[in-house]
């Protein structure tokens, strides 16, 4: 990403995080975010979407934990692998 701000000159360019169960994307950086940040983080919740990080009890890990991503919100498709629930990925809880 810092190649492509410096020899793309493409300063505003942000980094954004998404899965096709929450199309188009849950996280997304900031074009005012330092470029450190913008390189280490997927970037800060969307509007309107809740997330939280959980253990396979459902217990919300504390950052740094390793977990299960779930997403509620308008953009989580519902039953879109099939399932009856929304799909959870497998994230990591840095803060970022």
């Amino acid at each position: 990403m810092k190649r492509v701000v410096s020899k793309m000159h493409l300063g505003e360019i942000t980094i954004a995080y998404g899965m096709t169960e929450t199309s188009p994307v849950s996280f997304q950086s900031s074009t005012t975010d330092p470029l450190d940040k913008r390189t280490t983080t997927v970037g800060r919740i969307q509007p309107h979407l809740e997330v939280k990080i959980v253990d396979p009890l459902g217990n919300i890990v504390p950052v740094g934990e390793t977990g299960e991503l779930c997403t509620r919100g308008y953009s989580v498709m519902k039953g879109s692998t099939g399932e009856t629930t929304p799909r959870r990925a497998r994230r990591s809880s840095t803060a970022g």
